[in-house]
Formats: C-alpha cells, sequence, structure tokens
C-alpha cells in the first residue's frame, strides 16, 4: 500500500463509524492539509456507500478547527438514496471535538440533453518534462511537498511581485496509484492561495481554510489518467476583503479533460509582528 493510501484508509466500526489516523506526513503549518482531510472523508463516504457506479458529484466541507495528529473518527449517514443521487453527510471527530463537516453527492451519470457547454478552457502550459521542480526546504510546506511532487508553471508561481494572482502547476502524488476521486481532492486544496504572488516583502502566515466546496466531473478512473502522470492545477484569487479570501480552482488531466472545479472560502493570517 502507497503512503497516500495508508494515510488516507478507514476502519468501518458498524453503524456508519469509521476509524481512521491524521498523520502528520501531510502538515501544512499548523495541521493537516485541507485536500488530505477532504481524501479522508471521501474514503469514508465511499465506504458508507458500497456503489461503485454512484461516484463523487459534490463534496462541500466546513473546517471547524485543525485537527491534530493521530486518531480520528468520521460517522458518515445516509440523509436520502434515490433511484441515480445519494445525498450523505460526515463529520470528523477527535473526542468530543467535531472538526470538519461534510455533505456529499454520489450519483449515476445521467442520460445526455444534446447540450454541450464547457466554459472553463485548459491553460496553455508548458509540459512537466519542461519544467525543473524546486524542493521544499525544511519549511512550513516541506511534509506536504513530500507526499505531492509539485512543479510550478514559470511566471505563475506562488510567491513573487505579480499582478494577477493566478497559480499554476503540474502535480501529482510521489508514489504513483490510479486516479480516483480522493487522489482529486487532494489536488484541489493542494496549491497556495494566488493572492500571496501579490505580496511583497514579508507574506502572510497562512490562510486556513473555513469552507471548501469541490464539483468533479465524471469519475476520474475513466479520464485515461496513467497511475504516474501528472495533473494541472489552477487557483485564482477572485475576492479578498475583511481579512478573507475567496478562491476558484480547477484541475485538468494533462490532455485536458476538466476533473474538478472548486471554490474556497480562507481567513487570511497576517504574521505575528516581532518583539
Amino acid at each position: 500500500m502507497n503512503r497516500f493510501d495508508r494515510d488516507t484508509a478507514v476502519r468501518p466500526l458498524g453503524d456508519g463509524r469509521f476509524q481512521a489516523t491524521i498523520d502528520r506526513g501531510w502538515w501544512i503549518t499548523h495541521g493537516p492539509n485541507g485536500g488530505y482531510l477532504a481524501a479522508l472523508l471521501i474514503k469514508a463516504l465511499e465506504t458508507r456507500l458500497g456503489d461503485p457506479e454512484r461516484c463523487a458529484r459534490s463534496l462541500s466541507l466546513h473546517y471547524l478547527s485543525p485537527p491534530t495528529e493521530g486518531p480520528c473518527e468520521i460517522t458518515v449517514a445516509i440523509e436520502r438514496s434515490g433511484r441515480s443521487l445519494t445525498s450523505l453527510s460526515a463529520r470528523l471527530l477527535q473526542g468530543e471535538k467535531t472538526r470538519v463537516l461534510a455533505l456529499a453527492a454520489f450519483a449515476t451519470a445521467r442520460p445526455g440533453t444534446g447540450w454541450k457547454v464547457a466554459r472553463c478552457e485548459v491553460p496553455s502550459v508548458p509540459p512537466p518534462n519542461a519544467i525543473p521542480e524546486e524542493r521544499p526546504e525544511v519549511t512550513h510546506l516541506a511534509a506536504f511537498r513530500e507526499r505531492v511532487e509539485t512543479l510550478f508553471v514559470p511566471g505563475f508561481e506562488p510567491f513573487g511581485r505579480r499582478e494577477d494572482p493566478d497559480v499554476r502547476a503540474w502535480m501529482r502524488l510521489r508514489e504513483p496509484r490510479a486516479l480516483d476521486a480522493a487522489a482529486v481532492a487532494l489536488y484541489a486544496d493542494a496549491l497556495p492561495p494566488a493572492v500571496f504572488a501579490l505580496r511583497e516583502g514579508e507574506r502572510p502566515a497562512g490562510a486556513p481554510t473555513i469552507e471548501l466546496t469541490i464539483h468533479f466531473y465524471g469519475d476520474p478512473a475513466t479520464a485515461g489518467v496513467a497511475d504516474d502522470d501528472y495533473c494541472l492545477a489552477r487557483v485564482v484569487t477572485h475576492t479578498t476583503r475583511d481579512g478573507f479570501l475567496s478562491e476558484d480552482g480547477w484541475i485538468f488531466s494533462r490532455d485536458g479533460r476538466l476533473l474538478c472545479q472548486s471554490r474556497q472560502l480562507a481567513a487570511i493570517v497576517e504574521p505575528t509582528p516581532s518583539s
């Protein structure tokens, strides 16, 4: 079993309850990456549903407080199940504290209407083999970047003065595995906030996610992505106000297939003034 599957494994306890372990290998700043937690919840939701014909279509998460390293419990309830759509809820708990709340929709494919609408075009970027990787030093990103290989597109890096808050990168898990909804959920929250690129001098201390919604477009397993291939991620900050930011994100396969679209609300944490 590779590292990602081991660290997102869930063990059924019965009655929609699952045991899991939060691993420090997916840490960013003061807690685990939000995409890693989303992947963990996807695993529990899929196991509770038990229907591979119904794939993830929507996942909305509210991050109440950062989980600590170690064991946790996930509870999943089927709120309603119809002929083609199942709606579920989930909670990630540690002790008496609810750390993450989630709502999800899983559904089979539906008959086409004949409409073909695709307003989101894949960005024009160099291929992965044309971009050298800059390995992280011992920073708040180091643990996570050791798990996820990230090749930032030149001119669209997350840090450095630019006028446009737009970050683009190729990414893949360092240990090859088949692409699935859990990996796509991880990628959906794997890039630093694009707005950080606008900051001159000292950067914000962080931008913890408050709410993240991911819309999945079909079953990733049918996208034709090889186990060791990259996906292209793009995030764009479109609004900052009152100490919060709102950001849109997209994940594409290498051949330009849109795998998911996301939007998140995050709090901007400024550095503590030095004494």
